[in-house]
């Protein structure tokens, strides 16, 4: 009976553990993308070359935010207990330097693409060239989620990590398809339920891609030792 009971207690104390520890990662990541929310609600406009490049400079600390998600999320699955705070903010500060760099250059990818579908949406060639420009984006897109997390956990130079996070991305197809799934998943809990899932969905999901990510972080872990 006291088994049972210190049993339940037991994981009544880890569910609120792991709900606090994922509803500050939310709240300490979303304080970095309110710069984008600020840009978003008072000065965009579509039409507006400079709105774009003020939209782009706003979504630069989310970069180094979600590389300390995914920081924190990996310490809470090897360790299986964090000090949220100072483990997210040190996370920040020793990330910022290596994932703003790579974070730019994707949102740069992204942007010059973007522009590009818009621009052959109104001519005859966009038909064939669209698709391609489709793809790279969504490539560059699911890359993301090998790059920050190894990011998070590696010191890799930036070439390097291109390469590793493209070559992942192609050819690791099962881990690929589990990554799209969670990210399908987490789409449709957003547009389900806005409201809840934007003040816990950063830190399972940031959970869920470490987890996912274990082997293939450890084996580049052996690789960089040897």
């Amino acid at each position: 009976m006291n088994l049972s009971k210190d049993l339940n207690e037991n994981i009544f104390y880890r569910i609120l553990n792991f709900t606090y520890w994922f509803l500050l990662t939310n709240i300490y990541f979303f304080l970095f993308t309110i710069p984008f929310w600020l840009v978003a609600q008072l000065f965009w406009d579509p039409a507006n070359l400079f709105s774009w490049g003020l939209l782009l400079v706003s979504l630069l600390p989310v970069g180094p935010a979600l590389t300390a998600a995914f920081s924190v999320m990996g310490k809470l699955h090897r360790e299986k207990t964090i000090s949220i705070t100072k483990d997210y903010f040190t996370a920040v500060k020793e990330n910022m330097r290596q994932a703003l760099l790579p974070w730019t250059i994707q949102l740069l990818i992204t942007s010059i693409v973007v522009a590009d579908i818009l621009f052959l949406t109104d001519h005859e060639i966009g038909s064939y060239i669209t698709p391609l420009c489709y793809m790279i984006l969504i490539t560059n897109a699911i890359s993301s989620l090998y790059l920050y997390p190894i990011l998070s956990r590696l010191e890799v130079p930036l070439r390097g990590l291109f390469k590793l996070a493209f070559g992942y991305t192609l050819f690791n197809i099962k881990t690929t398809l589990v990554l799209i799934s969670m990210v399908a998943v987490t789409g449709i809990l957003v547009y389900i339920i806005p409201f809840i899932s934007l003040f816990f969905i950063i830190g399972p999901f940031s959970y869920g891609v470490m987890w996912t990510m274990k082997n293939t972080i450890q084996e580049l872990e052996k690789k960089l030792i040897v």
